[in-house]
């Protein structure tokens, strides 16, 4: 009996995208880059992580702490200490289908900050 090549096991993909993300790992996520972002990230550097990997910030930290407060401001901070931004692109979703580019108009919640349904997202948004 032959898989359903659009069926995985649990936690696994289709067979017929394994060759496709093996592709987008090499190719997109090569390990120059992880090597740079993280020596910048291990190194305390997070903006030159970020530019390593190819992910653009636009991460305001005063404007940031006006809008949502010092708290806030001071956790994102913390969060970007720490972020692995060539992790990002290792992980955000993909056009299949013989092509390594991200999937296009999609939005993806990193984390959110502050009580209630108003708190503070940080975002990544696909290019479009």
């Amino acid at each position: 009996m032959s898989e359903n090549p659009r069926t995985a096991p649990p936690g696994g993909i289709p067979s017929d995208d394994a060759a496709a993300w093996q592709r987008i790992r090499r190719y997109a996520v090569p390990a120059g880059m992880i090597e740079r972002a993280t020596a910048h990230r291990l190194a305390g550097d997070w903006r030159a992580a970020c530019a390593a990997a190819g992910t653009e910030t636009t991460v305001d930290p005063t404007a940031l702490a006006a809008e949502h407060g010092s708290a806030v401001a001071e956790a994102v901070a913390e969060d970007l200490r720490h972020f692995a931004p060539d992790l990002l692109r290792w992980h955000l979703p993909r056009v299949l289908g013989g092509r390594t580019v991200v999937a296009p108009n999609r939005r993806v919640v990193l984390a959110r900050y502050g009580p209630g349904p108003g708190r503070a997202p940080a975002v990544r948004h696909h290019p479009r």
